[in-house]
């Protein structure tokens, strides 16, 4: 159950929305207010996009490639970026928003390692994603990846910032 408190838009808090990143209060209060019919229609949105990429994306190919965001992992002080390629974000969702055709059409997905930014050594990843029911085709295809890339003995992973 979801405090009446944190959905609420109005300025009066009881200190509970101080514990909830204010992109999430967002998200909550906008959920709350879509309507049987906006909920129907994004249905029916996200199954015309997963049968388009059953029958077309995937007639030609067996497995697709999507980076898992538009920018390298960026300052942990900053929210999100407001502005990419001088591009300016609307919504702090549109940072990440290749990451929205392969969970809209619902598709199953791994993610696999790709690289590492020059500045920081921070990774970036690569989606692979491909139809409906071939989860283990592609977590084989990442296990194999895995496997000749190495990318664990690459840069070992850490919980605290790099050192510049």
């Amino acid at each position: 159950k979801v405090s009446g408190s944190i959905l609420s838009s109005s300025e009066e808090d009881d200190g509970t929305n101080t514990l909830i990143k204010p992109e999430a209060l967002w998200e909550l209060r906008r959920g709350t207010r879509i309507t049987d019919n906006e909920l129907q229609n994004a249905l029916h949105i996200a199954q015309n996009w997963s049968n388009s990429a059953n029958e077309k994306l995937f007639s030609k190919y067996d497995i697709c490639a999507l980076p898992t965001s538009q920018v390298w992992p960026f300052n942990i002080q900053e929210r999100w970026p407001k502005v990419i390629n001088k591009c300016q974000m609307e919504t702090y969702h549109q940072w990440m928003e290749v990451v929205v055709p392969v969970t809209l059409a619902g598709l199953p997905c791994v993610t696999i390692p790709a690289g590492f930014d020059k500045e920081r050594g921070l990774c970036m990843g690569l989606q692979l994603f491909g139809p409906r029911g071939s989860d283990s085709k592609l977590l084989s295809i990442a296990q194999a990846y895995h496997r000749v890339a190495n990318w664990s003995s690459k840069r070992p992973l850490t919980l605290f910032p790099l050192e510049q």
